[in-house]
Order: structure tokens, then sequence, then C-alpha cells
């Protein structure tokens, strides 16, 4: 697709978002050089064969969204698209570094594809982005704990963090995520490595509302301890968290308990050790909820 931007068209364009079929460093350019207002970018592109290198997005073109420091909304996902698993191959961590020196506002980040960024390059937008409310990354099996042993060290501003199947964050990454008092989402859905190291520290988080912990390790002993906590949690999965047994729920779902209040919607599917017992406390304690799956 050949995208034509020209500056008497975009020169008040504020937010853009665009589904290619290869991102560019040259698309970044136009882009860079025309709409100088841009608040929010949102770029997704699903290639059909892995882009030559030439023209494929670079580091060079994270630093030429630096010169954007308007921008505090940013999104920059790169899909597989049938046989062909591509990334962002011509990216790594220095890219990163680049593209804080410039949009140091930012306010979201959503990210996905950048395989060959490590933890250095996402802790560089943590901490250098002070006003930080929204954090994503997806699929990335680089990310690791390290990426978040800083945090306790800043001012943190995070209220809503997604890290779906980042298979190497284990316990440690969530105790640091923790940190930020002011969560109110968090997704370590398919983080096989969280346990319930993880879910002790979540039951000190007064403002988290949505939890998605399916397809993690944690158990029984994690649940209790959630379920002995101060988080007002309204929705929570815990899909196939084969671990987790009728008296895990019971703990969870105790009476008395902040969940009896809270929870309104529960996903229970494809866990083997949940019987109909646990569908009866569920019935009998919980009485705001209203979207249950099995």
């Amino acid at each position: 697709m050949k995208l034509l931007i020209h500056r008497r068209i975009g020169s008040g364009l504020v937010s853009l978002s665009l589904a290619l079929d290869v991102i560019t460093d040259d698309l970044i350019l136009h882009i860079t050089h025309n709409l100088g207002f841009l608040v929010k970018l949102d770029l997704e592109d699903r290639p059909i064969s892995i882009p030559k290198s030439h023209i494929d997005f670079s580091n060079h073109g994270l630093h030429l969204l630096a010169s954007c420091s308007r921008l505090s909304d940013l999104s920059l996902i790169r899909c597989s698209s049938g046989h062909v698993s591509a990334t962002f191959r011509m990216v790594n961590r220095f890219g990163m570094f680049l593209l804080v020196e410039g949009c140091e506002n930012l306010e979201s980040v959503k990210l996905g594809g950048f395989s060959r960024v490590t933890d250095e390059g996402f802790t560089s937008i943590l901490l250098s982005c002070k006003k930080l409310r929204k954090f994503e990354v997806i699929d990335l099996f680089l990310l690791s704990d390290l990426a978040f042993h800083d945090l306790g060290n800043t001012s943190c501003s995070l209220v809503d963090v997604r890290l779906p199947s980042c298979t190497f964050l284990n316990g440690e990454a969530a105790q640091s995520i923790a940190l930020c008092k002011n969560l109110e989402v968090l997704d370590f859905g398919g983080c096989e490595n969280v346990t319930d190291q993880g879910l002790e520290s979540f039951s000190s988080l007064t403002r988290l509302t949505t939890l998605n912990l399916s397809g993690t390790n944690i158990t029984d002993t994690g649940l209790r301890a959630l379920g002995c906590g101060n988080s007002p949690i309204g929705s929570l999965s815990l899909r196939s968290c084969y671990r987790v047994t009728d008296m895990g729920l019971a703990f969870l779902l105790q009476e008395g308990g902040i969940f009896a209040n809270s929870l309104w919607a529960l996903d229970l599917g494809f866990m083997q050790e949940i019987s109909d017992n646990a569908i009866l406390t569920i019935i009998k304690v919980c009485t705001q909820i209203t979207d249950l799956c099995i």
C-alpha cells in the first residue's frame, strides 16, 4: 500500500492509525516531517514475506519518531501472517534509547513484534517516560524480570500493565510491578513462570480491578493470599491454571472477604481440577457476578 502524507492536508492532524503491509523508515519520515502536531500514533503491519533489510523499520525509524515530542500515545505492532513469522528484526535496544530521548511525554505505549529488543530497551521506556500510565508488550520472549527491577526507585505512574505471553517473566517481575501502587489493570496471561510469589504482592494493590492470570503457574496457596488481601478485583481470569483446585477457589472466595462484593467476571475455562463444588461456592458467595466462564 502506498501512502502519501502532505503537510497541507495533515498539518493539524493529532491522531493517526494505519494498518499496513509493511511499516518502513520511509513511512516514518513522511509522518514526522508532515504531521508535527501528532499526539497519538497507531501503526500495525502484517507482512506477507520477510521485509528486506534496506526498507524495513529500524532503529533509524525510532530515531525519527523521537522528533514527535508531542506524542503521548504510541502503538507499534508487527503481526505474523500465515506461514510468515515476521518481527522488527532491524530494531534493538538502541532504538528504544533513541525513541525516549525525544518522546519523554509518552503516557501509553503498546509494542509487539520487537523480538530483538532486550530488557535495557524496555527499562529505558519505563524509567524515562515519567507520565507513563499504560504499558503493553505482546509476546516478547526476551523480556524478563530485569526490565522491571528499578521500578521501586522511581515515581511510578503506571495504571495499566499488560504483558501477555512474555514467557520469561516470573514472580520477581510481578513483585517489582506491584510496587506501582496505582495499578488498576494487570495482564500476565500466558506468562507460565509467574507463580504464587507474584500473587502475594498483588494482594496489597488497593486499586486493582482487573487481573488476568490465565496460563500462569499459580496454586491454591497464591489464591489464599489474594483472597486475604485488599485488592477490589472485579474481573479475574484463571483460565488454564491447571494447579488450582476447588480448595483454592474456596480460599479466594471466603465469606466476608473482599471478593464476595467486588467480583463480577470470572473465567475458569480449561481448569481440570475445578468441580461442581467450586461452582456452588461461587453461586453462594459472589452476589455481584454477572459473567462466568467455565
